[in-house]
């Protein structure tokens, strides 16, 4: 978001980002997760500066990975040196 603010010229003063994670049991064994954001941004942005960087938080990364198929290959590897 700080990278898109500056790019845009959206100044702020501060920005915070609460998350938390939630995991429960579903249907058949499987396990739902649930994250939750809350951003605080201070600053005197317009509403329009606003949606912007609401915009850039919600097409990240981090959400483009969470929001897709995600699979988990794990390996055990042994070496038997000492």
């Amino acid at each position: 978001m700080a990278a898109v603010a500056a790019h845009k010229g959206i100044r702020f003063e501060k920005i915070e980002v609460y998350t938390s994670m939630e995991l429960a049991l579903a249907t058949g064994g499987n396990t739902r997760t649930a994250f939750k954001s809350r951003i605080v941004i201070e600053g005197q942005l317009t509403p329009r500066e606003r949606a912007i960087l609401l915009n850039s938080a919600q097409h990240c990364d981090v959400h483009k990975i969470i929001r897709g198929e995600v699979t988990l290959d794990n390996e055990l590897l042994v070496s038997d040196a000492p």
